[in-house]
């Protein structure tokens, strides 16, 4: 009966989408606040008023609207001093790991020929 008998589709479509289709632009920026907060880029506190003084609109915003101007200006800010500060770290792991990894080579280039002859 159903799948087994193969009535009915092996496998239901319904449910399945892509991951960003940027079907509309706006929601897609409107979106970035959300996503700056739900990846550790700005506090809760930033995201929480941002959302309340920007009522969610944070592309189209009503030029009146000092508190939620001052809001977006602060999630900016924030957000790309975490972003350089998470990119420095990966910058300074990943020049660490080099430099082990050319003392390493040399060190084994030390022992080989110490112990087994020259380096091919």
């Amino acid at each position: 009966m159903g799948i087994d008998a193969r009535i009915e589709p092996i496998m239901n479509l319904k449910g399945y989408g892509l991951g960003n289709p940027v079907t509309d632009e706006n929601k897609d920026k409107n979106s970035r606040i959300q996503f700056a907060y739900l990846k550790a880029l700005i506090t809760h506190e930033i995201y929480e008023s941002a959302k309340t003084y920007c009522k969610g609109e944070y592309v189209n915003v009503d030029p009146s609207n000092g508190l939620c101007k001052l809001y977006l200006q602060n999630v900016t800010e924030v957000s790309r001093t975490t972003l350089l500060s998470t990119f420095n770290k990966v910058v300074f792991v990943f020049r660490k790991i080099e430099l082990l990894r050319i003392q390493f080579a040399v060190h084994s280039k030390f022992i080989y020929r110490q112990h087994i002859g020259t380096w091919m």
